[in-house]
């Protein structure tokens, strides 16, 4: 059985299914259900240390021994956070990724005079990588979001530590009492964002790092805020064939360009607008549904794309970030890319979408398609379908 505590079992599964499988641990009261959840685990290895400053080592020896994997290191609240720093600091010049886990009161009970409660949150300083501090995850209005925060905490915590560059991250917890209730059977079955990094391969890049790509048969392209926009013209005329929403801030200047690019083949792709009224009436219309969002660019304005982009739970959403940031806009990021924009549209020109947008009976965008041919409208916020 497993603790209660929904963000301990978030941070369980998370590990689990980023590849622990080594876990020191080090007594407390304030970690038990931490410590418990580990040890339920059939697939993490624990490692009792009584000595805080020894178990940190004895962390980074395992990881060391087994080729620089991933390896926790477990506290308690209060002082014994801070015994770890020697290791951590030998960990971030070896860049070793070690995991730092420490559990904490809630907030509202640091400097109040309670004992073993000190500032957590960043008291590794700048010898992380990444320091995050998890929220408690309560029955309620905000459940929802305060478990797809965790689960986002956890993934950018561990992604850092496992990156480019490997090194030590630190995830405090806070938890409230009781903390020796478990009664959950399982660990929940939580979102792994992960990340290929691309740009170091991009002259011979040609395929994909993710199979969710090559399974997609109805891709979507959301293209937020960019500079200097007139040079991702010729690019996007010809990206095969798939919707395009970009936001009204993004590109104006530029739209009639892209037909302008395709010369005779012009009555083949259509500039059409207000996607945000074509928002209102979908809803839940399955023949508009992706399997798949690409999302380019910086901010989106458009409160109704956004809301209708988050409410696609189960598609699969692929960030592209020339610095492979955790940017997860839309609550269901699961891939990123840290490619340049114009060299993903580039990548993104590889596969034969449209046609299976096409067969689908009766298809959405298609419909959409053909009534704004018709009405031959166009607004500051368009879509782009290239046929």
């Amino acid at each position: 059985m497993y603790s209660n505590k929904e963000n301990v079992n978030i941070l369980t599964s998370l590990l689990v299914a980023h590849g622990v499988r080594h876990a020191v641990v080090c007594p407390g009261s304030r970690n038990a259900a931490i410590v418990h959840n580990l040890n339920e685990c059939e697939d993490i290895t624990c490692y009792p240390v009584t000595d805080e400053r020894s178990a940190g080592f004895q962390a980074l020896g395992l990881s060391m021994a087994e080729g620089y994997q991933p390896v926790v290191v477990c506290v308690t609240s209060g002082s014994a956070l801070l015994n770890l720093y020697p290791a951590v600091a030998e960990a971030y010049y070896q860049q070793i990724p070690l995991i730092v886990i420490s559990a904490d009161r809630p907030a509202q009970w640091i400097n109040q005079l309670d004992g073993q409660t000190l500032p957590q949150p960043d008291a590794l300083g700048q010898m992380v990588r990444k320091a995050v501090s998890l929220p408690e995850v309560f029955e309620g209005e905000q459940q929802e979001e305060m478990h797809w925060y965790c689960n986002r905490l956890v993934n950018e915590a561990l992604l850092k530590s496992m990156g480019r560059v490997k090194g030590p991250v630190h995830i405090n917890v806070p938890i409230s009492e009781p903390f020796y209730s478990f009664t959950k059977e399982a660990l929940p079955v939580e979102r792994k964002i992960e990340v290929a990094y691309c740009r170091a391969n991009i002259d011979t890049f040609d395929g994909t790092p993710f199979e969710c790509v090559l399974k997609a048969k109805r891709p979507l392209l959301v293209i937020g805020q960019l500079d200097n926009t007139e040079k991702y013209v010729d690019l996007l005329a010809y990206i095969d064939r798939m919707p395009i929403l970009w936001e009204s801030l993004a590109m104006p200047p530029y739209l009639y360009k892209v037909q302008e690019e395709l010369g005779e083949d012009r009555n083949k792709t259509t500039l059409y607008g207000a996607f945000e009224n074509l928002l209102d009436e979908i809803k839940d219309d399955e023949t508009f549904r992706p399997d798949l969002v690409f999302y380019i660019g910086g901010h989106i304005v458009s409160k109704k794309l956004k809301s209708y982009l988050r409410s696609l739970k189960g598609v699969e959403q692929i960030r592209i970030s020339q610095e492979a940031d955790i940017e997860d806009t839309f609550m269901h990021l699961t891939k990123v890319m840290d490619l340049p924009n114009s060299d993903a549209m580039s990548w993104l020109d590889n596969f034969g979408w449209h046609n299976h947008w096409r067969i689908i009976a009766n298809c959405g965008w298609m419909r959409w398609l053909k009534a704004m041919n018709a009405k031959r409208t166009s607004s500051l916020s368009s879509a782009v379908w290239l046929p």
